[in-house]
């Protein structure tokens, strides 16, 4: 029996142990407080974040605070924009307060001079994403390789044609290649026009890809293609392929239909577009700042649409970019993308998700049917 009794020790000792990993698995500890100034004034859209850890949240207006969190830690980071960063200490409770204060730094007094001016509060967020932005930047990778799946689809939705009858009344009419697309199944475009699928495309593929010197290869595992009149997808799968859509929002530029577009973070940042804060909101494991962006002019060939930028590391989590026909791009009606980044261990903020389509113009006559090809490419395992 002395012998059995060790055994019984530690059969005990790591059912306790299991048992207490559990639990803390299974505990959401709630951490409130208020982030002020010395002088009690609050401090609003102050970063709190669990040191080491994705949690994380924004004051309100009044600077108070919520964070609620699976995620354990031993410190408590506090960071906001013209004041020094401050840590606190957790204390192993389920639930507690923590308040905050703040001091400003030197600088405080020259970004109110340029708020004073009207600047919307988007301008100072924007000057720190362009001051980090190479940190995050996928080119300074010396190489990476991940896996994807690519999805390619064209429809039809432009099948009908205005006529004029003798009376002066204007009604659609659809010719035999509308007639015979009508009797096909069909979906309805983002306007409530029917759409006719002609092309799909399907794709898993490794892509691997070098810096320097630049280097970029792409290995097709798996390829189907359905389409109108098309026998044999493996030509076409090679130009609908990952390296189809490679869109980088950390350069300068974007090669969108042979047109040069400038980021909504490029270096040309001010001169090219205006920015508007709109929230601050969750998405994914971050919190963000939500950005609405717009050319300055019209006349400008750039994007419109919206970007998300994290909190705490002010990297572009998310980002939604259009282009109208007033850029002026041929039989081009729109461009719509939109993606969405996660960080790696290196630093860098690499896409998991790629989404994009065209709008196709009609022509002079509208008789020929306008082209919507949507495409959709998830990206995982990044090494």
């Amino acid at each position: 029996m002395s012998k059995g009794l060790p055994r019984l020790v530690r059969v005990l000792v790591y059912g306790l142990v299991l048992f207490i990993n559990i639990a803390q698995a299974q505990t959401i500890y709630t951490l409130t407080g208020r982030v002020t100034e010395p002088s009690g004034t609050p401090v609003p859209f102050a970063g709190i974040a669990i040191k080491g850890k994705t949690a994380g949240t924004t004051t309100d207006d009044q600077g108070r605070y919520r964070l609620s969190t699976k995620q354990s830690g031993d410190s408590l980071l506090v960071s906001c924009l013209g004041y020094q960063s401050r840590t606190y200490p957790i204390l192993p409770f389920q639930n507690q307060t923590i308040h905050v204060t703040l001091v400003p730094t030197s600088q405080r007094l020259e970004e109110v001079k340029i708020y004073g001016k009207g600047g919307d509060p988007a301008y100072r967020i924007m000057r720190e994403v362009i001051r980090h932005r190479d940190e995050y930047n996928p080119d300074l990778l010396t190489a990476y390789e991940y896996e994807s799946y690519t999805k390619i689809e064209a429809y039809i939705n432009n099948v009908e044609q205005n006529i004029t009858t003798g009376k002066g009344i204007t009604k659609p009419r659809r010719g035999p290649v509308g007639r015979l697309l009508s009797r096909l199944p069909t979906i309805t475009d983002d306007d409530g026009k029917p759409a006719v699928p002609i092309f799909i495309s399907e794709q898993f593929s490794s892509y691997y890809h070098r810096s320097s010197p630049e280097k970029a290869k792409e290995l097709v595992r798996k390829t189907q293609v359905k389409a109108v009149g098309v026998t044999d997808g493996g030509l076409i799968s090679q130009f609908t392929g990952t390296s189809f859509q490679q869109y980088n929002f950390y350069r300068n530029y974007l090669n969108v239909l042979q047109k040069d577009i400038p980021s909504p973070i490029a270096d040309v940042w001010q001169g090219v577009y205006t920015y508007r804060l709109i929230d601050t909101v969750s998405v994914g494991e971050s919190v963000c700042y939500q950005i609405d962006y717009q050319p300055k002019r019209t006349s400008d060939l750039a994007f419109a649409g919206t970007i998300w930028i994290d909190t705490t590391t002010h990297a572009l989590v998310q980002v939604e970019a259009q282009i109208d026909k007033w850029a002026n791009i041929n039989f081009i009606d729109e461009v719509h993308i939109e993606q969405e980044m996660e960080p790696t261990p290196a630093g860098a903020w690499l896409p998991v998700r790629d989404s994009a389509w065209v709008q196709r113009l009609p022509t002079a006559r509208a008789t020929a049917p306008g082209c919507w090809p949507p495409a959709i490419q998830l990206r995982q395992q990044y090494h």
